[in-house]
């Protein structure tokens, strides 16, 4: 049985009853939906991000390239980047620095306070991009200025600076695939 549209009948209590469940039904499906979306992004993220706690900055990775193995320091932040290798007395063999970025770029790197040569790999995903052998040190006191920039050819996400002479010396070349183990 109908009943009017006077206020307070049972056809009016029951439309708004049945809005209000629809409005609420949705409601939660979408913070549901926004919660899984955030969950599956965080997820994602955190397999393409670098680890950024204190623990994780101090961690060594090892870096495979063709048959050699490379252990690794991570320079992840901003300021470990900007710091680098600067300052230290040398590398030792098979050692040396990943610098990592979360998104392909052409980065520039210079010998800013440095105290001995490197070799500068270029990597985007897994594979050498360009590799610049044998950057000299500059001499104390050098302006910036006067400072050579080095950078790839490409886009990169990777950088690993090792001991000059480590690519000559292995073989190691543009094309070679990378195998970076977090």
């Amino acid at each position: 049985m109908l009943h009017s549209k006077k206020k307070g009948s049972p056809l009016t209590l029951n439309h708004l009853l049945f809005l209000l469940f629809i409005v609420l039904f949705f409601g939660i499906i979408t913070v549901y939906n926004y919660s899984k979306i955030n969950r599956r992004s965080g997820q994602f993220n955190s397999q393409i991000s670098t680890p950024t706690s204190q623990n994780d900055q101090d961690k060594l990775v090892e870096i495979q390239i063709g048959d050699r193995t490379v252990t690794a320091e991570l320079a992840n932040t901003d300021s470990l980047r900007q710091k680098g290798l600067s300052f230290r007395e040398n590398l030792e063999a098979d050692s040396g620095m990943l610098f990592i970025f979360e998104k392909p770029q052409t980065p520039f790197f210079w010998m800013k306070d440095m105290n001995f040569p490197l070799d500068i790999i270029w990597i985007n995903e897994n594979t050498i991009i360009d590799i610049d052998e044998n950057v000299p040190f500059p001499e104390k006191n050098t302006p910036l200025n006067q400072l050579p920039k080095y950078t790839p050819k490409e886009q990169i996400n990777y950088v690993l600076e090792i001991n000059a002479g480590y690519t000559d010396k292995y073989g190691i070349e543009a094309g070679d695939v990378v195998i970076i183990n977090f």
